[in-house]
């Protein structure tokens, strides 16, 4: 992956403007002002404790950059998003706080392992059997992949206990290794979830709307982020916030019914459009896949409902209201 700062001719970054220059000479004042150190306006800032800011138009810690050059995701893993700045932002979503570098750290990584996980079960040429196998191996977390696997499944096998070993090995210095086993659970939590969403597809079948929702929730990722959130959150989250988030409490059901609603409507516009310029998208729908839940929704309410998938959320979400 090239640096963010790169070109694809390699041409070298425009010079600075002197009204920018200016800006970032007074911000780098106010930087050292707060104890920070930086060599110069345009290199590495860094902070006490071993934090690291990053360059004006470096967008990922570097640390965080190596990390995911390492996945190799171009060569080895090509049917994977490259979604490492757009994960990264997210994740400042929930946190941007100096005192939460490794949590951003943490949970960056996860949500980067976790997307690739969701295009290996969507968009690789993997069989259902490789798929399982794949599946059993994160269930029982095998020190090895299984040989049975194709090379590109056994790379990434390997990096997802790789990356969980150095969280393992940063959270025994604190003391609190039971946080991992919280996380490697959320991450099978997820495999478990697309594992089922790709046997329908594969066998061509339709689930009901009470087949599918549970099976969609869990594959929104919501308690599992969340799970994984508090991981590097320090003394700010006891294991009490763990067993909470794993009880499956109202606001994270509630949240996982909204997030998956929402990614259907956009999913199911994102199929239409595919499926008006390619005619094998056009037979997929026709076998009634992949599922999607706006799909129940509009085979239930007839042709009216094309033009209204903003109905579609409050329905579901009114009529679960009782349960939620």
């Amino acid at each position: 992956m090239e640096s963010p700062g790169s070109t694809s001719q390699g041409r070298k970054p425009r010079r600075m403007p002197e009204s920018t220059k200016g800006q970032e000479e007074a911000r780098s004042t106010k930087v050292a002002d707060k104890g920070f150190h930086t060599d110069t306006i345009t290199e590495e800032v860094s902070v006490p404790k071993g934090i690291v800011c990053f360059k004006p138009w470096g967008l990922l810690v570097p640390k965080q950059r190596r990390w995911w050059n390492d996945l190799d995701v171009v060569r080895k893993l090509p049917f994977a998003r490259d979604r490492a700045v757009e994960l990264f932002f997210w994740t400042l979503g929930v946190y941007y706080e100096p005192q939460y570098c490794l949590a951003i750290t943490i949970l960056s990584k996860v949500i980067a392992l976790i997307s690739i996980l969701d295009d290996m079960y969507d968009a690789s040429n993997a069989t259902i059997e490789e798929l399982v196998l794949f599946n059993n191996a994160i269930q029982r977390w095998e020190v090895n992949a299984p040989d049975q696997l194709p090379d590109y499944m056994k790379h990434f096998y390997q990096k997802i206990l790789d990356t969980y070993n150095v969280f393992d090995a940063e959270m025994a210095k604190q003391g609190r290794s039971y946080r991992v086993e919280y996380a490697k659970s959320a991450l099978k939590d997820m495999a478990r979830a697309y594992l089922a969403e790709a046997k329908w597809y594969h066998d061509g079948y339709v689930p009901t709307m009470e087949e599918y929702m549970p099976v969609g929730q869990a594959s929104s990722g919501v308690r599992s982020l969340v799970t994984v959130s508090f991981v590097g959150m320090g003394e700010l989250a006891n294991k009490s916030a763990f067993d909470w988030i794993r009880s499956d409490p109202f606001i994270a059901q509630a949240t996982e019914v909204i997030g998956r609603l929402m990614d259907d409507v956009a999913g199911h516009e994102e199929l239409r459009e595919f499926c008006s310029k390619e005619t094998s998208g056009a037979s997929e729908v026709a076998n009634g896949t992949p599922s999607n839940a706006l799909q129940h929704w509009m085979d239930k309410k007839g042709p009216h409902s094309e033009g209204r998938p903003w109905q579609f959320d409050v329905d579901i979400v009114y009529k679960g209201r009782d349960n939620i």
